[in-house]
């Protein structure tokens, strides 16, 4: 079977955007489309293609994310081309692009909506684990029912929060969730994000991440975190109040977020806040311990 796995290129562009689209790669506006097109073109470099006869036959797409914790954005393979190890080979390609001269690479993650989770397996066999089950909520108008404690100072983070905010998430999240100090800089420099900070008698206390999408109808709820010891004085409540009126400022349609799908206080908490489920995901995840581990 003559079947070579390649670098994409500007002929194959319009036919990977055709198989995409065909498997489900739906665009909510026009101008998803056009992000979408700009992506493949732009950062090529993240996308492998698998090609017989001249015909795409199976497609990896990357997502830079953090240089740390990089993704699989989409990874797929015609059925009469499955069991020939053409996803093996695209993941394969995709890592080395991620590990080339990467010497902050960590994990390279991937989120399985529900209606893939069979390819759980596939995944497993390529040396990655399941990290969390979660579940997905979205909210469709921007009104919150709480209010804020008046006795603590919320405002938007600067660079001079940056070691407080690394000390709170390791305090807070297990390795796999941690950002790090780059990870910080590029929230506080983004226009798309939200970077929100807790005060309780001048110190940092907790924090706040969100982002809007790039055509602006989503709002992305992304991280929350408080330090335990101040947990219950409603940090993350004060916090979520200023996050809403962020959203309504930018005027997004409705609102995504995602928690773990065994953490019953969360779920509760949200829906109370009223988020309504839409599915779940499984976020895997393969580790890089050492740069010599790394895949040549």
């Amino acid at each position: 079977m003559d079947v070579a796995v390649l670098p994409l290129t500007r002929e194959y562009y319009l036919s990977l955007e055709k198989i995409y689209i065909q498997i489900g790669g739906n665009f909510s506006s026009s101008e998803d489309l056009q992000n979408f097109r700009r992506y493949i073109r732009y950062r090529s470099d993240l996308v492998k293609i698998a090609v017989h006869s001249k015909r795409i036959i199976g497609f990896i797409i990357g997502d830079q994310g953090s240089s740390s914790k990089p993704g699989v954005f989409s990874l797929y393979v015609v059925p009469e081309f499955r069991k020939c190890r053409i996803g093996s080979e695209l993941l394969q390609e995709l890592e080395r692009e991620f590990t080339m001269g990467n010497i902050n690479l960590q994990y390279l993650s991937v989120r399985i909506p529900e209606i893939f989770f069979d390819s759980k397996n596939f995944f497993l066999k390529q040396g990655f684990e399941v990290i969390a089950k979660i579940n997905c909520y979205a909210k469709d108008n921007l009104s919150f029912p709480l209010q804020a404690n008046p006795k603590i100072k919320i405002r938007s983070a600067t660079k001079r929060d940056l070691i407080d905010l690394v000390k709170l998430e390791k305090i807070c999240f297990s390795d796999y969730w941690q950002k790090n100090i780059d990870d910080f800089k590029k929230e506080i420099e983004s226009e798309t994000n939200s970077l929100l900070v807790a005060f309780i008698k001048g110190k940092l206390v907790g924090y706040n991440s969100n982002s809007v999408s790039t055509n602006r109808v989503e709002g992305h709820y992304a991280r929350i975190a408080t330090l335990p010891r101040f947990r219950k004085q409603h940090v993350a409540t004060s916090l979520t109040v200023k996050a809403f009126q962020w959203f309504r400022k930018h005027k997004v349609q409705r609102i995504l977020l995602t928690t773990f799908a065994d953490s019953d206080i969360h779920n509760k908490m949200y829906k109370g806040w009223g988020f309504k489920f839409i599915e779940q995901e499984l976020i895997m995840a393969k580790k890089f311990n050492r740069p010599d581990s790394y895949p040549r």
